[in-house]
């Protein structure tokens, strides 16, 4: 497991700090469980000062961690030097190599960081009872050939060559791949079909057979099946809480709700028909969906909800001024969320899968409450549409025990020139400990790369809420 690296970086510093202020971090992954590492601490700091050829002094602890130690290193540049060469020397000095035996060290990596300390962070195996997912969101492939479609096939291109690179600097082997919505550019048959092609590929580049599982989200409305007459009765007719649950529940109304998902036929066929998502659970009358799957003897429970049900064509608008007709008028509905939250009730861990965010101005007024009320339900709330990746953020009006995870993936493929990025996520299903993992598209080196962000890392690392470690059991003293 690994934790994010802690730095400082001074806000003034000294003309001889200066020239020691651009530093590296070192992440030291050892194969062995904290109570043996802490055994042999004190040797192994003594070796390791060794190695690098510094004083022992020179090394200190700052914290302790749950599955991992955070050692603090202050060094000259020719010490950092020293570390770095000899770890990478292909003569394979024997004072390093019998330092790697005998601390069964897995791998020893570099990285730019300015600060006037490196953090060297020593991790422990896992557990061996993980979950890891692969999120993807907001790809709008296109069928129709073009500089669009090249520039997009260009980015999507570069992404399945680099992810084994991506997903193995970090030994990530995904159990699950979450597409959030904007599967397609404009919900065409065709496009779904390029859909259909990439995933094909995607399957190819991971490292194990992977579920597939995903939402729908505006792009992927079809807009020659909404007619604008109808359209607009709709949309007058969902005025409050009552008329939209009439329209989800009552028999009555049948009719007109089968109708209304109608621009959703190309998506639902999609995945009612295309081969890698054969695993994928079956989609109700609304087209969303909840299932528990059985992984390693834990329950995963996971709802994919339906934001777009009544997102519109926007050639309705009618002034030029108007950006979306959505905004503010989508409808999840409560009987959609509350029936996928029924079925997940027995799971350890309770996933949601949505394109638009929660609690946010694209929904009526109305909708506001319940989906406070409601989303502090599920621990990871995945979402997309904002093409902005938010790596991590907690909702701060909820306690420790409650607390939940809100993770946007950002946009597989946006316009040429902007920004493109995915995310994954391991959780470590005996300890609680998460690592969420980002990684962009560097336009101007045509790239794929770790998301270094405020940390430096492309990672970072926390621990599920105190809710969940108690429906998976895990002890207080694994709390990170």
């Amino acid at each position: 497991m690994s934790v994010s690296v802690a730095t400082s970086s001074p806000s003034s510093l000294t003309e001889s700090e200066e020239a020691r202020a651009q530093r590296r971090i070192a992440r030291i992954r050892l194969e062995m469980e904290l109570p043996d590492f802490q055994n042999i601490k004190l040797e192994f700091l003594d070796d390791l000062a060794e190695v690098i050829g510094i004083a022992p002094g020179d090394i200190w602890i700052t914290s302790i961690r749950l599955g991992c130690v955070i050692l603090r290193l202050s060094l000259s540049e020719s010490a950092e030097h020293s570390l770095e060469t000899k770890w990478e020397d292909r003569e394979k000095e024997p004072l390093v190599e019998l330092f790697k035996k005998r601390y069964k060290v897995a791998w020893v990596r570099f990285y730019d960081v300015p600060e006037t300390r490196i953090s060297v962070i020593v991790n422990v195996k896992d557990s061996g009872h993980t979950l890891t997912w692969l999120h993807l969101s907001d790809a709008h492939f296109r069928s129709e050939e073009g500089g669009k479609k090249f520039s997009q096939d260009k980015v999507t291109g570069k992404f399945l060559e680099a992810l084994p690179k991506l997903l193995g600097e970090w030994k990530l082997e995904p159990d699950l791949v979450f597409f959030t919505g904007d599967l397609s550019f404009s919900g065409k048959r065709e496009e779904f079909g390029v859909v259909g092609d990439f995933l094909k590929k995607l399957q190819a580049s991971l490292p194990r057979q992977a579920r597939f599982l995903c939402v729908p989200g505006n792009h992927d409305v079809t807009w020659n099946n909404i007619d604008p007459e109808e359209e607009e009765r709709l949309r007058g007719s969902l005025g409050n809480e009552d008329q939209v649950n009439s329209l989800l529940l009552d028999a009555s109304q049948k009719g007109r709700l089968t109708e209304c998902l109608r621009r959703l036929s190309n998506f639902s066929e999609f995945v009612k028909s295309d081969p890698l998502m054969a695993g994928h659970p079956a989609i109700g009358d609304l087209l969303y969906y909840s299932e528990v799957i059985d992984h390693q003897g834990f329950k995963i429970g996971v709802a994919g909800l339906n934001s777009v049900w009544c997102s519109t064509r926007k050639d309705l608008a009618k002034t030029e001024v108007t950006q979306s007709l959505d905004l503010g008028h989508l409808v999840m509905g409560e009987p959609q969320i509350k029936t996928a939250l029924d079925r997940l009730r027995e799971a350890h861990i309770k996933v949601a899968l949505v394109h638009h965010p929660p609690i946010s101005e694209w929904f009526r007024h109305f909708e506001l409450p319940i989906h406070i009320n409601s989303f502090s339900e599920f621990d990871f709330i995945l979402r997309g549409h904002q093409h902005v990746q938010n790596f991590i953020g907690l909702d701060p009006n909820l306690d420790e025990k409650n607390k939940f995870f809100p993770l946007a993936a950002g946009a597989l493929y946006s316009h040429p020139g902007h920004p493109n990025g995915v995310n994954a996520v391991k959780v470590d299903l005996a300890t609680g400990i998460v690592e969420a993992f980002s990684w962009v598209y560097l336009n101007s080196h045509s790239v794929w790369r770790k998301n270094l962000g405020p940390r430096e890392t492309g990672f970072i690392e926390f621990s599920l809420s105190m809710r969940v470690r108690e429906r998976l059991s895990i002890p207080a003293r694994h709390v990170a």
